[in-house]
């Protein structure tokens, strides 16, 4: 897979096709209920799968 390797295809519309590097910051946001996204194992359980702490500004540039 590209993704994992850092590396994407930008195609032109005139048929050129290139290779560009690129990082990926995923970024989720809801404006469901978080009681409807899982139950109270998931939540219970979360926490040691992934840390979600707060970031500051510089942390997310």
């Amino acid at each position: 897979m590209l993704l994992d390797r850092r590396i994407d295809f930008l195609s032109l519309a005139y048929g050129v096709s290139f290779e560009v590097p690129f990082d990926v910051k995923v970024v989720l946001s809801t404006n469901l209920d978080p009681a409807d996204l899982g139950d109270e194992a998931f939540f219970r359980r979360i926490q040691t799968k992934i840390l979600t702490g707060p970031i500051t500004d510089e942390q997310f540039g």
